[in-house]
């Protein structure tokens, strides 16, 4: 059975300071790169002061996604990718990005047919 992806879902919690517009882009650019993934765009949504974002790297290979909620000090990251691209060294980025922070992963093998 030929395997269509792999989908990480990390939770971040215990996030010390809220997400800033130009950290998230950094940071969701450097996943890719770290992916192996190609970046063709982020989009942002910020909800207001205090109410956190969500933004989305769309890639050639799929996405990575994140939600934030500044009030919880949590963040949930979405990371699907096929091909070559591998979630793995996008999950040690984001150890290392939230060093004081509580990181929770696990990755799902999205089969074919």
């Amino acid at each position: 059975m030929k395997r269509l992806g792999r989908h990480a879902i990390v939770d971040v919690s215990e996030v010390d300071e809220p997400l800033r517009h130009a950290e998230v882009t950094s940071l969701l650019t450097d996943m890719a790169s770290a992916c192996g993934a190609t970046l063709l765009r982020i989009e942002t949504h910020e909800f207001g002061e205090g109410h956190g974002l969500t933004a989305i790297a769309i890639l050639a290979e799929s996405h990575i996604s994140l939600h934030e909620w500044p009030e919880h000090r949590f963040v949930a990251f979405d990371i699907f990718v096929c091909g070559s691209a591998s979630p793995e060294p996008a999950i040690d980025l984001i150890r290392s990005r939230f060093p004081d922070s509580r990181v929770r992963s696990g990755i799902i093998d999205r089969p074919g047919q």
